[in-house]
């Protein structure tokens, strides 16, 4: 019976530990939905027609899922390097779910099929590059801003 104490008590410990692990992958899922003044929110189509005119500069439009994993570790890449690159590139915040109808106006207007998270990267009004998932790290952001700035 002893035996049978002391393997309940150290499963339910590894239990704890393993329930507190995804309750913090849940939090940082769920939460972090606070985003800073350092970004712009787009929220017309007018909004992203003004991205495309010639005299526009270089615009970096984030589209992100709050219900996405991969999302969380893109946008802490991306806003890793805002403070770099601003005023000279503006940093741009569209929620597809949230804004799915002017998510899917910029996959039109880009010609850039939709993918969340993606970054589309426009220099003047025109498409310069754009990535997404996997190929949106600190150090190749770094790298395709800096061909323009």
């Amino acid at each position: 019976m002893e035996i049978l104490s002391k393997l309940r008590g150290i499963l339910e410990s590894v239990w704890e530990i393993k329930m507190g692990f995804f309750d913090g992958i849940r939090g940082i899922m769920s939460g972090g939905r606070e985003l800073d003044d350092r970004w712009s929110f787009p929220d017309s189509e007018q909004d992203i027609n003004d991205l495309f005119k010639a005299d526009s500069g270089i615009n970096l439009v984030y589209k992100h899922s709050f219900s996405c994993g991969v999302c969380v570790f893109t946008k802490t890449a991306v806003e890793a390097i805002i403070d770099d690159y601003s005023p000279d590139v503006s940093f741009h915040f569209v929620d597809v779910i949230e804004n799915r109808s002017l998510s899917q106006y910029l996959a039109k207007k880009s010609d850039v099929i939709h993918q969340s998270p993606q970054l589309i990267l426009l220099n003047n009004g025109n498409l310069f590059w754009h990535a997404s998932h996997g190929g949106i790290r600190e150090d190749v952001v770094r790298e395709t801003v800096d061909e323009l700035v």
